[in-house]
């Protein structure tokens, strides 16, 4: 938690797109999420004032790069997104196999930053994030309590999703169905 690492983050985040060619998109992201994950914990909010720990100081600068590296590039940021939950899940269908414990792995523990970066991304730029739609909707149930979904409507647990006019959610079946325009397709998620 040294000022020159705090720096580099700060670096990492205002000039992403002058790094972006030369760094690994999703081990940036990971390392991020890594740092702010403890942010419940550290910050009680985004404009906590001064004076921080330097733990609290890290995580911070960390949040703030993670949005603007969201905003800068907003379709590679929820695609690596999307990527890394998909191997996530991936993971967890055999993890019983593995004796892996997902519950320490950064995706996990992170779901709540993840969730405010998605939210920020289609409250600013609901246009850009219609084309991601499939994706955008993979990343939020990942990050939502399943048990809220199944005994809320979407609309409650996520007000955000539902700007979506193609998204649609049945508590009944416990299935959220999504029209893509840009894939034109439907996809559909069942909640277990």
């Amino acid at each position: 938690y040294t000022p020159l690492r705090r720096a580099a983050i700060d670096l990492i985040g205002r000039g992403f797109t002058v790094w972006e060619p030369y760094i690994d998109m999703s081990k940036v992201l990971l390392g991020l999420l890594e740092i702010s994950c403890d942010s419940s914990r550290l910050l009680p909010s985004f404009t906590y004032k001064l004076p921080l720990t330097p733990q609290a100081d890290a995580c911070r600068t960390a949040r703030h790069a993670l949005r603007l590296i969201a905003t800068a590039r907003p379709a590679a940021f929820i695609t690596t997104m999307a990527r890394e939950v998909a191997r996530y899940n991936t993971l967890q269908q055999n993890s019983q196999a593995l004796s892996v414990p997902l519950t320490q792995s950064v995706l996990h523990r992170a779901k709540k930053e993840i969730l405010q970066c998605v939210e920020m991304l289609i409250e600013k730029m609901q246009a850009d994030m219609s084309t991601l739609l499939v994706e955008v909707t993979d990343i939020t149930l990942h990050c939502l309590d399943m048990a809220d979904l199944k005994n809320r409507p979407l609309n409650e647990v996520c007000p955000s999703i539902c700007k979506f006019n193609q998204v649609s959610h049945c508590s009944s079946t416990r299935r959220i169905s999504g029209k893509s325009f840009k894939l034109n397709m439907t996809c559909l998620k069942v909640i277990n």
